[in-house]
């Protein structure tokens, strides 16, 4: 379907589809967007639409391009992966090696896409700053993070911000709506005073590894927000959704300094409950 499938995005597909028909998109992007927002998804479809020559601005999806980047075949196309804690300055310094080369497809242009960008050592995003300041002609850098923040203001300085707002429910992939679900369930039995040992059989369901932790959490910050705008129904008050989005900040920067994750999670839902 191309760029346009991310139809909850308005703002951001506008913006860019409208950048790549000019010839105006710059060099650097900063995409942000928690772990329920499919920016990976969206930044392999970016890439189509800046690449296509049968549907520029879109992707066509069919052409050998297209074809190619959705196999990760594509020649011009280096994709950083983060480790199992950051992005580390040699795959920094392997990327600026790969970029110094002519591009050899016939998109004409070398495209990176760091996944979790936020994670980069202070050494790393020091030494992208200068290809970011200088890149070679045709570069386009994608750098990929739930929060712009955790990136040195240098960074960002040179990126344009493109974020990918949540809309609750509305927003969420197809396979991300069961999260959803259970955050909700999780909520309603902590609001509801059920047994604790009931609601933490759910969370250490929901919750098994750092990367369902961070989706769990990002579903109930989706949820509270809904709260806070109206859109959720009677589960809890405003106020109360605002306080809960603090303790779930709260809970994310404990997980960041390695605090045990079901010790982390628990806390949560007492606090939650009130």
């Amino acid at each position: 379907m191309g760029l346009s499938r991310f139809s909850q995005y308005p703002a951001a597909v506008g913006h860019l589809k409208q950048a790549i028909k000019a010839g105006r998109l710059p060099h650097a992007l900063l995409i942000e967007g928690d772990s329920l927002s499919g920016k990976e998804e969206f930044a392999r479809e970016l890439v189509k639409a800046v690449l296509c020559r049968e549907d520029p601005g879109e992707g066509c999806g069919n052409c050998s391009i297209c074809r190619r980047v959705d196999h990760g075949e594509y020649e011009d196309l280096y994709v950083v992966e983060k480790g199992e804690l950051s992005v580390k300055d040699k795959q920094i310094a392997d990327l600026q090696a790969d970029l110094m080369a002519a591009p050899s497809a016939e998109g004409g242009r070398n495209i990176a896409v760091i996944e979790g960008a936020g994670t980069m050592t202070a050494r790393a995003q020091n030494r992208l700053l200068k290809t970011l300041e200088e890149p070679y002609p045709g570069t386009l850098i994608l750098l990929l993070t739930e929060n712009g923040e955790d990136l040195l203001p240098t960074i960002r300085s040179r990126a344009v911000r493109i974020r990918l707002n949540p809309t609750g429910r509305q927003a969420v992939r197809e396979q991300d709506r069961a999260m959803m679900e259970l955050a909700e369930k999780i909520i309603t039995k902590a609001v509801e005073h059920a047994y604790f040992s009931e609601i933490t059989t759910l969370v250490d369901q929901a919750a098994t590894d750092r990367e369902s932790t961070s989706a769990l959490l990002d579903a109930m910050e989706r949820l509270m927000r809904d709260y806070m705008t109206g859109g959720g129904g009677l589960v809890m008050d405003r106020r109360h959704a605002y306080r809960a989005v603090k303790y779930i900040e709260e809970t994310r920067r404990n997980l960041a300094f390695n605090m045990n994750r079901k010790n982390a999670l628990h806390a949560l839902i007492i606090k939650i409950g009130g």
